[in-house]
């Protein structure tokens, strides 16, 4: 069973993130996988825009991984044990893109967020600017699948 914990949009460590000039993580989702499980690309994937470590202000993110989807929005996913992709890979749907970790210091889960419009800055380590999506639908969020819709604050989810 896969479940946000704490970290779901607008609680725990998201909050304060969606600032002009910082991480812009306000909706991220946090989900509870076992380590080592299949990440897989979300739909709509195109090209990898980074694949590697996170550093400076993003460090805790660990291992990242960010996803173009075309029309200015990128998809990213972090703290993960391995990342299976590389910088500039054309990649689809189901596309394995890494494995779930606990890289950057926390637990083993994944981290995602959906950004419109924001910048790759590996100088200060990470993704910057942009907008935060309040997810509404998403689908296929790992090995096995699943679909859910109409997000609301604290919603637990499983698959």
């Amino acid at each position: 069973m896969a479940y946000q914990q704490g970290g779901y949009f607008g609680q725990g460590y998201h909050v304060g993130c969606h600032a002009p000039g910082s991480m812009n993580q306000q909706y991220a989702l946090d989900f509870t996988l076992n380590q080592g499980d299949a990440v897989l690309a979300p739909d709509g994937a195109d090209r990898v825009v980074y694949a590697g470590p996170a550093t400076d202000g993003w460090s805790t993110c660990g291992n990242t991984d960010v996803v173009d989807h075309g029309g200015g929005w990128w998809s990213v996913v972090c703290r993960l044990s391995h990342v299976d992709v590389t910088t500039g890979a054309r990649i689809g749907n189901n596309t394995v893109i890494g494995k779930v970790g606990g890289t950057g210091g926390f637990e083993p889960h994944l981290h995602f967020s959906l950004m419109h419009n924001a910048q790759i800055d590996m100088a200060h380590g990470g993704v910057y600017g942009g907008q935060s999506a309040k997810p509404h639908h998403m689908s296929h969020l790992g090995d096995g699948g699943g679909y859910y819709e109409n997000f609301t604050h604290g919603m637990r989810m499983s698959y």
